[in-house]
């Protein structure tokens, strides 16, 4: 997620491992997330773990979330804006 050119928040990749339910079940896949630095400085720093970027406080404002999924060779992303307050 970034606030302008800030990265407020970047998981990085999370690899699930291999699918153990049967062809055409419904699977929700959740996490709990917060945002910024937790006092840290540099790469990887607060919430940006693993993902080699830098990150910044959040700020009051719009963010925009861009979320990635791939599967074997498919990929889908999305983008969507949310309002910090």
């Amino acid at each position: 997620m970034k606030q302008g050119s800030n990265f407020v928040l970047d998981t990085g990749n999370v690899d699930l491992g291999p699918n153990p339910f049967p062809a055409g079940s419904i699977i929700v896949i959740s996490d709990d997330v917060a945002f910024g630095t937790l006092g840290e400085t540099g790469k990887n720093n607060g919430y940006c773990a693993g993902s080699k970027k830098v990150c910044s406080d959040p700020l009051q404002g719009i963010a925009t979330v861009t979320v990635a999924t791939k599967v074997g060779p498919s990929k889908i992303s999305n983008k969507f804006n949310i309002n910090l307050q």
